[in-house]
C-alpha cells in the first residue's frame, strides 16, 4: 500500500524556527560552560545557600508569587526542594537564553554575529554570577526575569486589551518572585518605545498617549502586584518584615527620590563600585569599564548621526522624541537606585545594566549609510565591526571575572571547612569533653582567626556574596554550614546564661589556648 503523502517523514518543521533562535541556544549553551561551568558541576553555600532546602523568603518579603510557584514545584515533583547546580543552573541560563531572545527580536537583530555576542554578554553578566550564589532560589529568580521581559514585551509591543492585561499579570507576579526586576521591565518597555518611534513618524499626540499608556501599565502592574500582596499575606496570616525597608517602600521624602535619581544619572555616566572600600558590588571589573566607556563613545556618535539625518530630513519632533527618550534610559536600566537605598543594592538586583550593552548592540546593528563608499572604508561594516570586537572583549572578561568569583568561593568554602574542622578537634580535644555536653558559643558573629588571612589577588572580586571568608563563618546561618559540611552538630545551650560567668569573660578568643572551657557540663567557645 502506497504510504500517505501526509505522514511526516523529516524534520521540516524545525526549518521553519527562526535561525536565530538555534544562534540564541547554542550560543547561550557555549558561554554558559564557558564562564559558568565551574559552579554548574560543583556545589559551593554561600550565604542563603547554606540552607540547600529551601527557597527563601517569601510572604514577608512581599515575594507572594515565590510562594505559589514553589508550592508548585513541589507538587509537581513530590518533593521538598534542592540547592542542586546543574539542574537548578542549567534552567536559569535556558530562562536567560530565552530573555535574549525576546531581546533580539524586539531590536530586530540582524547579523548572527550580534546574535551571538548579545545572548553571550546577557549570559555572563554577572548578576548571573552572584544568582548562582544563591542557586536554591537562582532558577526562580530567573523565570521571574523571563516572565518581566516578556510581559513587557507583550504589552508594549502589542498594545490590544488582552497583551496589557497578560503582560501586567506577568511583570506583577514577576515582581511578586523578586522585585529588583521591576527595572528590567521598565527597561524593556522602553526599549519598545524607542523601536517603535524608529519604525514610524509618531505625531505629538500619538507619542503621549502611548507615553502615558506605558506609565499607565507601570501603575497597572504595581497595584496587581499590591494587591496580591496584601491578599496572600492577609491569607498567610502574617505581615511584612523590615527586610531592606520594604515595609516603608515609598514613605520616604521626594527629596530622598530626587538624589536617587540624581545618582541613577551619575552612574550611568561614571559607574564603579557603589561604595567605598570594597564594601559593594563592582559591577564593571578590570578593562571592562574601558569596554563600556568606548561603547558608549560609539553610540553617542550614532545617536548624533542619526539625529543629523532626521533633523536633514526636517523631521525635528522625531529628533527631539528621539532625544527625549535616550534620556531615559539611565532612568531605566539603573531604576534600582531610585527604588531603594544603595545599601540594599548589590549584583543580584542589577541585571537591567546589562540592558545597555544590548542596546549599544542594537545602534551599530541597524546603523546605515549610503552605498557609496568614503574612500575605501564602509562606514556600516566599520561600525558593525567594531561594535562586534568591543561586545567580544566585554563579554570575554566578564566570562573570566566569573570564573575568577567562582575560583574565589571554591578557595573560601575550602578554608572555612577547615577552619571549622580544626574549631570541631579543638573542642573534642578540651579537658572534660563529654560528647553528650552541649555546646555554647559565645559572641558567633565575630568569628576571627588572624591567620587566616585574605589572599589578595582575590580581593577585588567584589560582587554578593563572593566578598570573603567572612560570608561563610560570620554569617547567620553559619550552623547549617557547619552541620552539612562538617558533620559537626551539637546540642547548643543559651550563651546569654554563660557569658557573664568570671571563667568565661576570663577567657581569651578562639582560636587562642583556653577559649574552649567545659563550664557547667557545657562546652564554651569563646569567639
Amino acid at each position: 500500500m502506497e504510504k500517505s503523502s501526509a505522514r511526516y517523514t523529516d524534520y521540516d518543521f524545525l526549518k521553519k524556527i527562526d535561525p536565530r533562535f538555534w544562534a540564541v541556544m547554542i550560543s547561550a549553551s557555549l558561554w554558559g560552560l564557558f564562564a559558568h561551568g565551574i559552579v554548574l558541576f560543583n556545589k559551593y553555600s554561600w550565604h542563603d545557600d547554606t540552607q540547600l532546602f529551601g527557597i527563601g523568603g517569601t510572604f514577608s518579603l512581599g515575594r507572594w508569587f515565590l510562594e505559589i510557584i514553589g508550592i508548585f514545584v513541589s507538587k509537581v515533583f513530590n518533593s521538598g526542594h534542592f540547592s542542586t547546580p546543574s539542574i537548578n543552573g542549567i534552567f536559569s541560563i535556558f530562562c536567560v537564553a530565552l530573555i535574549s531572545y525576546i531581546l533580539i527580536r524586539l531590536f530586530k537583530i540582524r547579523r548572527i554575529s550580534f546574535v551571538v555576542l548579545i545572548t553571550g554578554l546577557m549570559v555572563v553578566f554577572p548578576s548571573l554570577t552572584a544568582t548562582f550564589g544563591y542557586m536554591f532560589t537562582a532558577p526562580y529568580y530567573m523565570f521571574a526575569m523571563l516572565m518581566a521581559v516578556y510581559g513587557a514585551y507583550l504589552l508594549a509591543s502589542r498594545p490590544k486589551w488582552y497583551t496589557f492585561g497578560i503582560g501586567v499579570i506577568l511583570i506583577g507576579s514577576s515582581i511578586g518572585i523578586y522585585q529588583a526586576y521591576i527595572p528590567v521591565a521598565i527597561t524593556v518597555m522602553l526599549f519598545c518605545f524607542m523601536v517603535r518611534l524608529d519604525e514610524e513618524d509618531m505625531s505629538l499626540k500619538d507619542f503621549l498617549i502611548y507615553g502615558i499608556y506605558l506609565i499607565f501599565a507601570c501603575i497597572a502592574f504595581m497595584g496587581f502586584y499590591a494587591i496580591m500582596n496584601k491578599v496572600c499575606v492577609e491569607l498567610a496570616g502574617t505581615f511584612l518584615g523590615t527586610y531592606q525597608g520594604i515595609n516603608e517602600a515609598g514613605k520616604e521624602g521626594m527629596g530622598v527620590y530626587l538624589s536617587r535619581l540624581k545618582f541613577a544619572y551619575k552612574y550611568y555616566l561614571v559607574p564603579g563600585r557603589l561604595g567605598q572600600d570594597g564594601v559593594w558590588d563592582n559591577m564593571y571589573p578590570w578593562a571592562v569599564l574601558s569596554f563600556y566607556y568606548l561603547q558608549m563613545a560609539l553610540s553617542i556618535l550614532l545617536i548624533a548621526v542619526k539625529i543629523y539625518r532626521l533633523l536633514k530630513e526636517k523631521k525635528v519632533l522625531k529628533a527631539v522624541e528621539t532625544l527625549f527618550l535616550i534620556a531615559f534610559i539611565p532612568l531605566a536600566t539603573n531604576f534600582i537606585f531610585i527604588m531603594t537605598p544603595l545599601y540594599s543594592v548589590y549584583a543580584l538586583t542589577t541585571y537591567a545594566e546589562a540592558m545597555q550593552f544590548v542596546f549599544f548592540a542594537y545602534l551599530a546593528d541597524s546603523f546605515t549609510f549610503p552605498k557609496e563608499k568614503l574612500g575605501k572604508i564602509r562606514p556600516v561594516r566599520l561600525v558593525a565591526v567594531l561594535e562586534l570586537v568591543l561586545l567580544l572583549l566585554t563579554s570575554v572578561t566578564y566570562a573570566r571575572y566569573d570564573g575568577a568569583c567562582y575560583l574565589k568561593a571554591e578557595i573560601t568554602q575550602t578554608r572555612a571547612i577547615s577552619y571549622f574542622n580544626d574549631m570541631i578537634a579543638a573542642i573534642k580535644s578540651t579537658e572534660g569533653y563529654k560528647d553528650e555536653y552541649p555546646v555554647a558559643f559565645i559572641n558567633p558573629n565575630q568569628i576571627r582567626d588572624k591567620t587566616m588571612r585574605e589572599i589578595g589577588e582575590l580581593n577585588a572580586l567584589n560582587i554578593s556574596p563572593y566578598f570573603g571568608t567572612d560570608g561563610l563563618l560570620n554569617n547567620y546561618v553559619w550552623g547549617n554550614f557547619l552541620n552539612i559540611w562538617c558533620a559537626y552538630k551539637p546540642d547548643q545551650a543559651d550563651p546569654g546564661q554563660f557569658v557573664d560567668l568570671p571563667e568565661v569573660t576570663s577567657m581569651p578568643h578562639y582560636p587562642d589556648q583556653g577559649s574552649i572551657k567545659v563550664v557547667n557540663e557545657t562546652v564554651v567557645v569563646k569567639f
